[in-house]
């Protein structure tokens, strides 16, 4: 079987687009034809060549396919992750909260010396930081309130200086403590007879638990009169005070 072809002239030679694609259409069209007859000429003289040919390319057809189709359920089946982004730690300020008090570490008397003896000059401060506790001091604050008088006898000159104001005027106690009985109390859970040890073990002195219950109970606005104190004794004692008892140990 010849193909015609279309011989360029070495004369004319034919350098635009347009003309070559002039040249592949007719080409084209003449070999789908004679596909198109060695496929009928196969299928009149050989049909089991034909048969043999068209199952070959089924069968290819239908690999192509399941492979495709594969390759979609391994796409479902994997779990893409994205691209992990590694960041740079930074180091924290540990409780920005708290004060902070400096101390400065020097350097020997005998590392500031370099081998030629010349001194070395300070450049920077390695800095870190550590957690301190400072335990609790108990003190007794003595007052002495002045008394002044006339001098010549007069009645009625004596002037004392007035009392600081506090949330219990006749208590021994400062506020500091009273906001320590009532935190560790009702905040920290802790019964006022582990408060009592803590206290005869740590500061070596006896605070009751009883006078701790009463002191907390005691905390309330004061009453103006015996009445108005029974009454609301009573009703702490009913709705708030039964938190505050002694909590006798076993």
């Amino acid at each position: 079987m010849v193909l015609s072809t279309h011989k360029l002239s070495s004369e004319n030679p034919i350098t635009t687009d347009d003309a070559l694609q002039c040249q592949v259409e007719p080409l084209s069209c003449e070999l789908k034809r004679s596909r198109q007859r060695s496929e009928q000429f196969e299928k009149a003289n050989s049909p089991l060549l034909f048969q043999f040919k068209q199952r070959q390319r089924f069968l290819y057809e239908s690999s192509l396919e399941e492979n495709e189709a594969d390759n979609n359920k391994d796409q479902d089946d994997v779990l893409s992750i994205a691209a992990h982004k590694h960041l740079k730690k930074t180091k924290k300020i540990f409780a920005e909260h708290l004060p902070r008090k400096e101390v400065v570490i020097p350097v020997s008397e005998q590392d500031k010396t370099c081998a030629c003896g010349c001194q070395k000059n300070l450049v920077d401060y390695e800095r870190h930081e550590r957690l301190n506790y400072r335990p609790p001091v108990y003190e007794v604050i003595v007052e002495w309130r002045e008394k002044v008088e006339r001098l010549k006898g007069c009645a009625g000159q004596i002037v004392i200086a007035s009392k600081p104001k506090h949330i219990l005027p006749k208590g021994k106690f400062t506020e500091s403590i009273l906001a320590h009985l009532i935190v560790s109390k009702l905040d920290d859970r802790q019964p006022f007879y582990h408060l009592e040890k803590q206290f005869e073990t740590r500061a070596g002195f006896s605070f009751p638990r009883q006078t701790m219950a009463r002191t907390v109970i005691d905390c309330v606005t004061p009453p103006t009169t015996t009445e108005q104190f029974a009454k609301r004794r009573g009703h702490w004692l009913r709705h708030w005070g039964s938190g505050c008892h002694i909590t006798p140990s076993s």
